[in-house]
């Protein structure tokens, strides 16, 4: 009877290697081929998003950030939709103090 369970005990372990290592390399080749960030939020953190049809609306209710910055602002444009538009929301957000998932701790955009 031991020696049953010493040979299924065995196999177990080089099954559950082998899976670890499947694991492992599947999640090896998902990183690198998504793209980061995945979404991003139309507004900063803790902004409202009073988006109509027409265009996106974003408001501080809380009043964060730098007393200097708009408190409400218009994303419709254009431009703040293109390759650059990211940037330039990641600096209006850096300039303001502000905290945006998907655009102030994206690292890999070079502005």
């Amino acid at each position: 009877m031991a020696d049953f369970q010493s040979i299924v005990m065995s196999i177990a372990v080089i099954v559950l290697i082998i899976v670890l290592i499947f694991i492992g390399i599947s999640l090896y080749r998902n990183k690198q081929t998504f793209q980061y960030p995945p979404v991003a939020a139309n507004c900063p953190d803790y902004w409202l998003d009073e988006s109509n049809g027409d265009g996106v609306i974003c408001v501080n209710p809380k009043n964060l950030g730098k007393k200097e910055c708009p408190k409400k602002l218009d994303f419709s444009a254009s431009f703040w939709s293109s390759d650059k538009g990211l940037c330039m929301k990641k600096n209006m957000a850096n300039r303001c103090d502000l905290t945006w998932d998907g655009v102030t701790n994206n690292n890999t955009m070079v502005c």
